[in-house]
């Protein structure tokens, strides 16, 4: 699997599940790149778990973020709705408290991006941010995501509607953008 320095993405394992528990209860924390997240308990994110890898062709590709140093579960990222025709799909990244603020959240998605336009033959990655999530604006551009458009009042929380914010990322801009052979091991 792709693996820099400091993170390694690999395949999800049950012992992994705690930790998406974990992840899924603090709605505070979660809230900002989600949506309003509903809690799961251990089973239900065993069996997610166990459902993930299948035979065929997958439509989905879940990959947990290990550090590499505690070999410890920090977070995971996601791309759903692969499109092998129009060689696209829909992408996201996850972290449990304990990954964030250690720079885990950009390296974890130019590993995960340079995956999919390598070995998946993507050509475009599509992701939504909540206009109040400032870390996801600012480090998606950095990687080379552009503003595609605004769905205004999309995402309910709190009492009040919320816009979100339509982004994407194509293969030439990201790899113009992110110097991927110096990260990836």
């Amino acid at each position: 699997m792709y693996r820099s320095q400091r993170i390694t993405l690999r395949p999800f394992s049950e012992d992994d599940a705690q930790w998406i528990v974990e992840m899924k209860s603090e709605f505070s924390d979660v809230r900002s790149y989600v949506g309003r997240p509903y809690p799961n308990d251990l089973k239900g994110e065993k069996e997610w778990i166990s459902r993930m890898y299948h035979s065929g062709i997958l439509t989905s590709i879940f990959l947990a973020v290990e550090e590499n140093d505690t070999r410890q579960f920090v977070g995971y990222v996601a791309a759903s709705n692969i499109n092998y025709i129009n060689s696209n799909a829909t992408v996201g990244v996850f972290f449990h408290k304990s990954g964030r603020g250690k720079g885990y959240y950009r390296e974890a998605q130019v590993l995960f991006y340079a995956y999919l336009f390598n070995e998946i033959n993507l050509h475009k990655l599509n992701s939504t941010i909540i206009p109040y999530n400032e870390v996801a604006i600012r480090i998606t551009a950095a990687i080379g995501f552009t503003t595609d458009g605004i769905r205004r009042e999309q995402i309910y929380q709190n009492g009040k509607y919320h816009d979100e914010i339509l982004i994407s990322l194509s293969r030439d801009d990201f790899f113009r953008l992110n110097d991927v052979q110096a990260l990836v091991m």
